[in-house]
């Protein structure tokens, strides 16, 4: 009888020791899932994360390939600029070239009609008054006879 109750007290710590350990397991399991469901939630806010993060590397890309085609559009233009200013530098060389051209044949000119006006300044000094008042008085009846 002694063994009896012996093992049957055996048998109850051993019970009593099973239902502590089913009641270990159970907490550790509970702990388990609510691990499981952190890391559930942190996996779904990483990916919305990652999400946000490529809408916003989208977006950022949108915007430089915008800044990029202004900064296309910008040099094209400045290069538009560069051509009109080189033309008009062009087009003024050609004037001033034909200007300082005409300035030369407008100086020779003045020089032949210089050297004419001492020809005949020459001339007249030579003549003396009395011919010269001669010389006046035929051209002016030659030029009343003309006239109708």
């Amino acid at each position: 009888l002694d063994e009896l109750c012996a093992s049957a007290d055996h048998l109850r710590r051993a019970a009593e020791q099973a239902q502590a350990d089913v009641a270990s397991a159970r907490e550790r399991a509970v702990e388990s899932n609510a691990r499981a469901d952190r890391a559930e939630g942190s996996v779904a806010a990483a990916e919305e994360a990652l999400a946000e993060l490529r809408a916003d590397t989208r977006q950022r890309g949108a915007g430089a390939a915008a800044q990029l085609e202004r900064a296309e559009v910008r040099q094209g233009e400045a290069e538009a600029l560069r051509a009109a200013a080189e033309a008009a530098w062009a087009a003024a060389e050609l004037a001033l070239q034909t200007q300082a051209h005409s300035l030369g044949e407008a100086q020779a000119h003045l020089q032949s009609l210089q050297a004419q006006v001492r020809s005949l300044t020459a001339e007249l000094s030579q003549v003396g008054p009395a011919r010269i008042l001669a010389a006046a008085a035929g051209t002016a009846r030659a030029a009343a006879e003309a006239d109708p």
